[in-house]
């Protein structure tokens, strides 16, 4: 699996009814794009000097799919509007096995 992961620092002229509709327009991708396995979106909830606004979680089988939505034309636009509204972004992709760690707990426990 591949899991891409962008968090965005919006301008101060950003409202929330305006942040929102970007989150909406993200929220709709999935439905479009049919190479997306897994998709959360999510608004910051802490203040702090450091912290984002809002954070995209996307998971893909493969690299080839993960590119596949980077160059779908719809993602293309919603980029477009993003980058207009901005003041920083930090991204991180990263190619990962699934443990799941329940399981090994559970053992440790018996």
């Amino acid at each position: 699996m591949i899991q891409h992961s962008v968090m965005w620092k919006f301008k101060e002229n950003q409202t929330i009814d305006d942040v929102k509709a970007i989150k909406n327009k993200l929220e709709i991708l999935p439905t479009i794009i049919p190479q997306i396995a897994f998709y959360a979106i999510g608004l910051n909830i802490k203040q702090a000097d450091n912290a984002m606004d809002m954070i995209l979680i996307s998971k893909f089988e493969s690299k080839e799919d993960m590119l596949t939505y980077a160059a779908h034309d719809e993602h293309q636009k919603i980029v477009k509007i993003i980058s207009e509204s901005i003041i920083e972004s930090r991204v991180v992709d990263f190619e990962y096995s699934f443990i799941d760690i329940r399981n090994i707990v559970r053992n440790r426990v018996m």
